[in-house]
């Protein structure tokens, strides 16, 4: 009788998509949840042209007559493997939790609460833990004085990167900057004895084990428009790497301490503007549902209520510049072009658009009813 019953598209009582919540760690509610995400995926196929998760689903299914139930445990792994959190499905989908539709789907997230649930079953191997924390291979890199960047040009290198942590031999690897954005921060300034300003900059991992450039490219602009930005020492990843992993401890680790950073420049007004989208996502959309319940506590000045806030209300700062720094990245080696384009911005006045003139630098009232407005390609 349970195998000839249509599966309902009505939300299970397995549906979790709060680690805080028992049920979420139940591999019994979890199975009830796929099933029912299998089963409205393939009688929607909206997003057969997203990432391999669905042409793995939906080939799978067609091969078993159309019957979910018949998808095996191998089967399933394979899809949630292939997912890399892009969430343009998410996006797509018309009967998302975002926008209200009483099936409450969230492939994602369903994705996320499978991985954290192998996290716990199985452990974190050495891939997930390397990868997991980049701001630790940052600076290991830095202590190999460049070497590390040698070596990852290095095809027997390579190969073993491949063997060891699963990293494609022939994956183009970001180098890894010989000092970070905190410390160009510290020496020119940027970070004060007192928190304050109308914004402080979070500047991610990439940035600050990466590509420093572009977090003072960021500055220069803010500054340029009027804007008075403010650095901070010690800021940690948002968390997306452990998390992708499962690795919710990590996470919680690493917000708790970007709070205690950030929260004295927010209770000043400050704004948290974060440079990559996908930071300023985890910090609007997935921080609410994973940081512990210490930190969601109700008090006269929450924390997490604090952060969220200030990462997602539109602010002054908004109204008179939102850029997009991939000019100056990608003339980051001309010194001379870029001291040209960075000239012409004074004459832009607040709140006025440049994107006539200079493409690449758009003003946006709003991005997303978000603070975290500078952003790269």
């Amino acid at each position: 009788m349970e195998q000839t019953k249509n599966i309902a598209y009505q939300p299970t009582d397995g549906l979790s998509y709060a680690p805080s919540e028992a049920k979420y760690w139940d591999p019994e509610a979890l199975d009830k949840e796929i099933r029912r995400t299998f089963e409205i995926c393939h009688g929607c196929r909206l997003c057969f042209k997203y990432c391999d998760s669905f042409p793995s689903l939906f080939s799978s299914i067609d091969g078993k007559d159309g019957d979910v139930r018949q998808i095996t445990a191998a089967e399933t792994a394979k899809v949630m493997d292939s997912c890399f959190q892009c969430k343009l499905c998410e996006v797509q989908c018309p009967y998302s939790e975002r926008d209200g539709h009483e099936f409450k789907l969230d492939f994602p997230r369903l994705v996320q609460r499978y991985v954290a649930q192998k996290a716990r079953r199985e452990g974190l191997g050495l891939r997930d833990r390397v990868l997991g924390n980049p701001d630790s291979a940052g600076a290991a890199a830095r202590a190999s004085l460049g070497i590390a960047n040698v070596a990852n040009r290095v095809r027997l290198h390579r190969i073993f990167l491949e063997k060891v942590l699963g990293i494609h031999r022939d994956k183009l690897l970001p180098e890894f900057a010989g000092t970070t954005f905190e410390r160009w921060a510290s020496h020119a300034g940027k970070i004060r004895p007192e928190a304050g300003g109308e914004a402080v900059l979070f500047q991610t991992c990439y940035v600050q084990n990466n590509e420093p450039e572009i977090g003072r490219d960021t500055i220069e602009v803010l500054e340029r428009n009027g804007v008075d930005v403010r650095c901070a020492n010690g800021l940690e990843c948002c968390g997306m790497p452990a998390w992708e992993r499962g690795d919710l401890e990590s996470l919680r680790r690493r917000v708790k301490v970007n709070l205690r950073i950030l929260l004295p420049f927010i209770e000043r007004g400050a704004k948290v503007i974060a440079i990559n989208p996908t930071c300023s996502m985890m910090m609007r959309r997935e921080h609410p549902t994973l940081v512990g319940p210490e930190d969601r506590k109700p008090r006269k000045r929450s924390p997490l209520l604090s952060w969220i806030q200030a990462s997602s209300s539109g602010p002054s700062v908004t109204k008179r510049v939102s850029i997009r720094t991939s000019a100056a990245r990608r003339e980051r080696r001309s010194p001379t072009t870029r001291r040209a384009i960075f000239a012409h911005r004074p004459s832009v006045s607040k709140g006025e658009t440049c994107c006539e003139r200079f493409p690449e630098f758009r003003y946006q009232p709003s991005w997303n009813a978000a603070a975290t407005t500078a952003r790269t390609r």
